[in-house]
């Protein structure tokens, strides 16, 4: 996969987050964050030089390797 790929691919992610604020929203962005994780998992199988941080701030979780 090219850049533009995985580009495309988090941003597809990205449009499909939840809001998170209620209950319901709240189970729903933790299974949208495990989501988002396993596809970081395959890019970074597909390619090395593949960016973790880079995808997962696109995704819109910029802070998620700190924790």
């Amino acid at each position: 996969m090219t850049k533009n790929n995985f580009a495309a691919l988090a941003a597809a992610l990205k449009a499909q987050k939840p809001d998170g604020t209620k209950s319901m929203e709240q189970a729903a962005y933790q299974q949208w964050t495990h989501d988002v994780i396993a596809v970081m998992h395959v890019c970074t199988n597909m390619n090395p030089r593949f960016s973790k941080g880079k995808f997962l701030a696109a995704c819109g979780i910029p802070n998620i390797l700190d924790k």
